[in-house]
């Protein structure tokens, strides 16, 4: 009896002691493994996020439709892009007083729409609208495949304000242009602008390179869709 109890005690001491073996073995193991990993991560090469590339893009504008039409081989070209700039236009909330918006834009330059909260907002009228020259003499259908796999660009509204300055609208508020009304009033045929790389509007160049977070919006009003094309964008 007295020997079988010393042989299990052996036994016993015996396995406890490969225990104690295999759990240093495992802690210096998980040590090396981590040690390993520590290395491996500070040889990789910290990736960097590119920032978006704006492209410059010449516009061609257009004061009136008709103006487009004798230009355009497609006259659903023109009024595609027509109802474009009237929709990028209605993106934002107008002026609350007709004297705000004359103050920017001029007197008789500004329009009323409904506001669907209640009462009136003010909105200056289209001096034009403006499409990337690329798209000159394209069908509408070539302009609308363009549009899908360009995932942006497009026609947008143009504004002048009482200096002569003009801007256009696009994702956020008016956007300037870098440009003037020539020495006659007339907004220019042409003009070298700078195309958000989100695909969302145009701004003058050097625009986006100067933003972290993309193209800084006017603080003023915003504007909205008129009824009609009226005044001195659509006769």
């Amino acid at each position: 009896m007295t020997r079988y109890n010393s042989t299990k005690a052996y036994r016993a001491a015996y396995v406890a002691r490969l225990n104690r073996r295999k759990a240093r073995w495992v802690a210096a193991l998980a040590t090396t493994v981590s040690a390993l990993a520590m290395l491996t991560g500070c040889d990789e090469p910290q990736t960097t996020q590119t920032p978006p590339v704006a492209q410059t893009e010449q516009m061609r504008v257009y004061k009136t439709l008709d103006e487009c039409k004798a230009a355009q081989d497609d006259d659903k070209l023109c009024e595609t892009a027509f109802a474009e700039a009237w929709q990028w236009q209605n993106q934002q909330p107008g002026y609350s007083a007709k004297q705000q918006c004359e103050a920017e834009y001029g007197v008789g330059n500004c329009e009323s729409r409904a506001n669907p909260s209640g009462g009136n907002w003010f909105v200056p009228l289209m001096a034009g609208m403006m499409m990337s020259n690329a798209m000159s003499r394209m069908s509408q259908d070539q302009y609308l495949r363009e549009k899908e796999r360009e995932r942006g660009g497009g026609a947008y509204p143009v504004y002048v304000n009482s200096r002569g300055q003009v801007s256009s609208y696009g994702a956020g508020g008016l956007r300037p242009m870098g440009y003037r009304v020539t020495p006659g009033g007339s907004v220019p045929t042409y003009m070298d602008v700078e195309r958000d790389p989100s695909g969302r509007g145009y701004a003058a160049r050097g625009t986006y390179s100067k933003t972290e977070t993309g193209y800084r919006a006017s603080s003023r009003g915003g504007f909205g869709k008129s009824s009609s094309f009226r005044g001195s964008c659509c006769g």
